[in-house]
């Protein structure tokens, strides 16, 4: 996963549809690298991304937010 992938991402978390990214810097900068990917998310603290996505999401849309993830975490922490 991406939290094995990049040594920045500490622990994934939450219940559902509603988790948190929790990592060791801002993760405003994070926000604004998905926001680059036009994935919209939210922080939850000074090192938590919140993601909210709509009980709606299709299996397929869940495809395009992974790899809207994995850019976006590329770009900030390089692959």
């Amino acid at each position: 996963g991406f939290v094995d992938k990049y040594g920045a991402l500490l622990e994934v978390r939450g219940k559902g549809l509603m988790l948190g990214l929790v990592c060791e810097g801002e993760a405003k900068e994070l926000v604004e690298a998905f926001k680059g990917q036009g994935l919209l998310t939210l922080t939850a603290g000074a090192h938590v991304v919140r993601f909210l996505p709509p009980l709606t999401l299709g299996e397929d849309d869940l495809e395009d937010v992974v790899d809207m993830i994995s850019d976006a975490l590329g770009s900030v922490y390089g692959e």
